[in-house]
């Protein structure tokens, strides 16, 4: 970590062997900087990162890596995981979408993130250094911003709130852009844009940010749950266009600037007005005195006879040329539009079609130019609305339709969906298709061609002028109801999509519609909207689970079910697909109010009525699930062997996958590993096979079948095998979704590496842990950090007694499920309701590590009588482990029962007994058991 050592900004700015998102590596030094501060690293951890950047883009094995950072020593295994490790920690490694070490299972490590050699300049070094949010966008050329640009960037030094304020149109979101992409360089976490324009909610500011940034928040108490996940974050905020919603943004502002250490610049048409804000107001370009008499030359030197010059340029194929017979044109021209950029972008387009000249002289008479407004009609606005008006006056009919129809969408969308918005019996596909294009070619439709399709959009005070014209112009509910039928075609798009794509590609293809979908909602459920399309865009609910749209929509869904039964003839389908819908947020402890086994039963109820074997087997997924988070692995074993068999007899192959994955979960954890293995094998072999929505997870099969095999490996005396399993399932959680992330660590990652005894490497994975659970909200997964953070403290106060540890970590859990894991991982364990589950057979798969705990409790009794009640709970361990073929147990079973000899003086017996046991292992021989069993049969 820093530890705020001065460096002289000149030596690490010209003078680095090595650069990296934000940091520089010095070899002379041997250490790496950030900013003025130093990240001390340990010797041997700054060896093996030079030996990795050296090769950065290469996958390093790891005995080329032993060899040049441990030369001449044996190195036992896990030294080089805990000290890739503690760079990873170092660096802030996987969070915020930063990575920089991966692991290649089998093969080695690889430095993935950019490297930069010698004396390359810093800003390339952190091109690629990304925030998990959207990176800033790639901003035009800047054309008389310069000084501007300079002033703001130290503004953004010493204050941690800058507002830009202007009138709309001014260019404060490009000014914005171009700020956050040079700036980016000197944040960790680089720099994030967050468009506000689309909502008009100021309750959502706080989850559009949250979504921004790739985190996912609480719905009731967003700005709070905002503040904590962004607490430890050293990032740059852009919030654009906050003027509609500058109440809430002032609020979360204020919170944000009070708890966390974030820096935000916003643009806004006026100052935020909360403490410690630092306002820049943006100024027109500059243009020529009226009285100024100037050359085409020295008018070339204002910056807003430069960019209409350039624009007009642009928008013609035989470009545009400022001289001595156009020049006053443009000076007037420029000048009556005020200097406004967007003004002038917009009207430079039309010089190949008009001329200046033509223009010049029709624009007065077309755009009033008011300099002065009451606040609540400002003169920019209406300024910015007369020169709207007038280029929408030079418009055809059938383009001012599709621009006032396409102000329904409030972002990006395709063409396609343009097409089936904007037209009706009188305007067809054709029409609209050449209307669209004209728009984009006069800019008022503007275009990223870097997407695939190409996305297009409404810059938003081009949608508001157009959302008033089609105010005026035309009904609003039939453009607003064939916005919602594309809405709901989305989200069945989006549904087809989710197994068919990893986790962020498919984000990126459907994140964005987020506001529009949001929009459809409002108005489906509302006074003059369809229900009936607002119920069908609900049942398409794994989409809005996903995109953080479902636990807002509960009310919606509720009225939905009110309205689906009193419906003539019922609609059982539409009603079951809903209830099942609600128990998926039911599922996080914290989600209050939701009566689950009432929606489950009535869930179930309705799938039989219907008879429909995909219905009766998403039921049951979702009871499977409910009892196997809370750790009734009885009722979920009952419950997937049901949707097996219902599987099997309609013959529904998707439906036999998905039951076969939850009877591999259930056997492992009642302790029949063997028919796990089986079931989890098979699994994997299908793990391409595309199962429909209604079985589709946040947790791949490929995630959680090897959780399951990872775990087996240990328990059959594969300790390095689970290891490597471990961590192949963690790269691939990685790529899939903060759930499957979460669940790898809590189930495989951490319990392994405590089990092993490498108490180090899993301090490093619950910090991971912790940061993963709260950026994706998850007070669950939460609790299992805590639980084992008091585990890893445990073993920290009595290092060298991994089976005798004096104390029992506090755990604050009533959850049945995370009682069993830590019960198996702590050093030492007795508590009641562990011993009610041992005793009633309900956590069969950690049952014999309970009971060898049971009895190392009752060996610290005083009274001598429970030492044979101890031996009596040994045996039993070790019997029960070798009926489950769990090695792993069943040694630890033994290792327990051969101390107590020990401590008898019966040496000779307790080596016999560990002897053959330690004999079966073929592998994990520097593990904690291995070591201490080879030190009993050796004594």
């Amino acid at each position: 970590m820093s530890d705020g050592s001065p460096v002289p900004s000149a030596t690490v700015s010209a003078e680095f062997d090595f650069a990296f998102g934000p940091y520089r590596l010095l070899k002379d030094r041997r250490c790496v900087v950030l900013g003025d501060a130093v990240i001390r690293l340990g010797g041997r951890a700054f060896d093996l990162l030079v030996a990795l950047l050296d090769r950065a883009g290469e996958v390093v094995s790891r005995r080329e890596l032993e060899q040049q950072v441990w030369p001449r020593s044996v190195v036992e295994e896990t030294s080089l995981r805990v000290h890739i490790s503690s760079l990873r920690r170092a660096f802030g490694d996987g969070q915020h979408g930063m990575r920089f070490i991966e692991n290649v299972p089998g093969r080695g490590y690889c430095f993935v993130a950019p490297v930069v050699r010698g004396n390359a300049s810093a800003s390339q070094a952190s091109a690629s250094q990304r925030h998990g949010g959207p990176p800033p966008p790639a901003h035009p050329q800047i054309i008389g911003r310069t000084e501007t640009l300079a002033r703001l960037k130290e503004n953004l030094q010493v204050h941690r709130l800058v507002t830009i304020a202007g009138p709309g149109g001014i260019g404060k979101t490009t000014l914005a852009r171009a700020l956050a992409q040079d700036c980016s360089a000197d944040y960790p976490q680089g720099a994030a844009f967050v468009d506000l324009a689309p909502i008009r909610d100021g309750a959502l500011v706080a989850s559009t940010i949250a979504g921004a940034l790739d985190l996912v928040i609480s719905a009731q108490d967003a700005v709070p749950s905002l503040a904590m996940a962004l607490r430890d974050t050293s990032v740059l905020v852009v919030l654009d266009n906050c003027e509609h919603v500058i109440d809430a943004v002032a609020c979360v502002v204020e919170q944000l600037l009070e708890q966390t250490p974030v820096r935000i610049l916003a643009t806004s048409r006026e100052p935020i007005n909360v403490n410690g804000e630092c306002t820049h107001l943006l100024v027109p370009l500059a243009l020529p005195r009226p009285e100024q008499a100037v050359t085409a030359r020295q008018a070339l030197q204002y910056s807003a006879i430069e960019l209409f010059v350039t624009r007009a340029a642009a928008a013609s194929e035989q470009g545009f040329n400022l001289d001595e017979h156009n020049v006053e044109d443009v000076i007037a021209l420029a000048r009556q539009l005020d200097g406004l950029p967007l003004a002038l972008e917009l009207v430079a387009a039309r010089v190949p079609s008009l001329g200046v000249r033509e223009l010049s002289s029709r624009i007065g008479s077309h755009l009033a130019l008011v300099s002065r407004g009451r606040r609540t009609a400002p003169a920019r606005h209406q300024t910015l609305s007369a020169m709207l008006a007038w280029s929408y006056q030079l418009l055809s009919t059938p383009q001012q339709i599709v621009l006032r129809r396409l102000s329904i969408f409030c972002g990006s969308f395709s063409l396609e969906a343009a097409l089936a918005v904007a037209s009706d019996e009188q305007l067809g596909h054709p029409d609209v298709l050449e209307a669209v294009l004209a728009l984009a070619t006069k800019s008022l439709i503007s275009v990223d061609a870097s997407r695939v399709p190409a996305a297009y959009r409404l810059l938003d005070t081009t949608r508001t002028f157009a959302a008033q014209k089609l105010a005026e112009a035309e009904a609003h509910g039939p453009v607003a109801r064939r916005h919602a039928l594309e809405m709901q075609k989305e989200l069945v798009v989006a549904d087809a999509d989710y197994d068919a794509m990893s986790r962020m590609p498919w984000m990126a293809a459907h994140a964005s519609q987020v506001a529009d979908i949001r929009a459809a909602l409002d108005w489906c459920f509302s006074e003059g909207g369809d229900l009936q399309i607002g119920i069908q865009v609900m049942v398409n609910a794994l989409p809005l689970h996903e995109l953080g749209l479902l636990a807002e929509q509960t009310v919606r869904i509720e009225r939905a079910l009110a309205f689906i039964r009193q419906l003539k003839p019922p609609r059982p389908d539409l009603e079951l697909r809903l209830n099942l819908k609600l128990t998926w947020p039911s599922l996080e402890p914290d989600w209050s109010g939701r009566p689950t086994l009432a929606i489950l039963s009535r869930a179930t109820e309705l799938a039989e009525r219907l008879a429909d074997p995909t219905s009766r087997i998403g039921a049951r997924y979702c009871t499977w699930l409910s009892a196997f988070v809370n750790g009734d692995y009885a009722s979920a074993m009952r419950t997937a062997q049901d949707a097996l068999s219902i599987a099997q007899e309609s013959q529904d192959a998707g439906g036999v996958v998905l039951a076969e994955r939850l009877l591999a979960q259930c056997h492992h954890f009642m302790g029949d590993h063997r028919k796990a293995r089986l079931l989890a094998e098979r699994t994997l072999s299908r793990e391409t096979f595309r199962l429909p929505p209604e079985y589709a997870s946040a947790v791949p099969r490929g995630v959680s079948m090897r959780i399951v095999l990872a775990r087996i490996l240990w328990l059959e005396g594969f300790p390095d095998r689970a290891a490597r399993m471990a961590d192949e399932c963690l790269a691939l959680a990685e790529k899939a979704h903060c759930h499957a992330q979460l669940q790898t660590l809590g189930f495989a990652a951490i319990p392994i590496s405590l089990w092993r005894g490498d108490t180090a490497l899993a301090d490093d994975m619950v910090h991971q842990m912790t940061v993963v659970a709260r950026k994706g909200h998850s007070p669950y997964w939460g609790s299992w950090a805590r639980s084992f953070s008091a585990v890893v403290e445990a073993f920290r106060e009595e290092p060298q007694a991994s089976h005798a540890a004096p104390r029992m970590p506090v755990i604050q859990t009533i959850n049945a499920k995370e009682l069993d894991c830590m019960a198996s991982v702590a050093p030492f364990w007795h508590h009641a309701v562990t011993q009610n589950r041992l005793h009633s057979g309900a956590c069969e798969w950690s049952s014999a590590e309970i009971l060898r705990k049971q009895g190392e409790y009752l060996m610290r009794q005083r009274d001598p009588e429970p030492g044979m009640a101890a031996e009596d709970a040994f045996r039993r361990a070790m019997d029960l482990a070798r009926r489950q073929g769990a090695l792993a147990w069943e040694l630890r079973a033994a290792l327990s029962l051969a101390r107590a000899w020990i401590g008898r003086g019966r040496f000779s017996e307790a080596r016999e007994l560990v002897a053959p046991i330690h004999a079966r292992f073929t592998e994990g021989f520097e593990t904690a058991d291995l070591r201490l069993a080879r030190t009993v049969v050796s004594s």
